[in-house]
């Protein structure tokens, strides 16, 4: 008569509560990275301008905002431009402008420009001088999104990341494991973890409206 070998599932059962908990802790911990990292790049484009010295009605800055989307087994987080104050209508190609610069135009407003300069700098003079070289030289670029994303001109549409970018993605993405990991050790009760291989977090959109 053959033995029938006692077979003990109780580490099976332990382990299942383990991926369980794991799993849980995986979504909300993918979509505070995914915020981390928008959060950074916002706050470099930011530095950027104003290290620029082109902060003007705060129309730009408020812009830039950060956008959470996606459903909840595979949540997504952007980086949008999404106009509001004052001439937010107008935004779409101001930021192009400042990414890329524009050549010499002869239609350009002077009676807007030296209102403008008027308000901004209690100087009126100061806008027919800058009306004159808009029409006579353009406007330099003044590169502050191009800090963290590659844009093709003149859309601004993004086709990768900057370097600096990259390093914050993957700071953000080494704090992003060690989070898993303390849930792993948490969950399994001492348990060492295996650790993630480098690259293989999930990404989301950064993408411009």
């Amino acid at each position: 008569m053959p033995i029938i070998e006692q077979i003990n599932f109780s580490e099976w059962i332990k382990y299942t509560s383990v991926i369980t908990n794991i799993m849980t802790s995986v979504l909300p911990l993918k979509r505070e990275y995914l915020r981390n990292v928008a959060s950074r790049y916002r706050s470099v484009i930011l530095d950027t301008m104003l290290s620029q010295n082109i902060k003007y009605t705060g129309t730009y800055e408020q812009s830039v905002k950060i956008v959470s989307s996606g459903v909840s087994d595979n949540p997504e987080v952007s980086l949008v431009i999404d106009p509001v104050g004052p001439q937010s209508d107008r935004i779409g190609i101001y930021w192009k402008v400042l990414e890329f610069g524009a050549g010499p135009n002869e239609n350009i407003s002077t009676n807007k420009i030296v209102d403008w300069a008027a308000s901004k700098f209690g100087d009126p003079s100061a806008g027919y001088r800058i009306a004159h070289n808009i029409r006579t030289r353009g406007i330099n670029p003044h590169p502050i999104i191009q800090s963290i994303f590659h844009l093709i001109p003149p859309e601004g549409q993004p086709t990768g990341l900057t370097t600096r970018a990259q390093q914050i993605a993957e700071e953000e993405a080494g704090k992003f494991i060690t989070s898993l990991e303390r849930v792993f050790t948490i969950s399994s009760s001492g348990v060492v973890s295996s650790r993630i291989p480098k690259g293989q977090v999930g990404g989301g959109r950064f993408t411009f409206k």
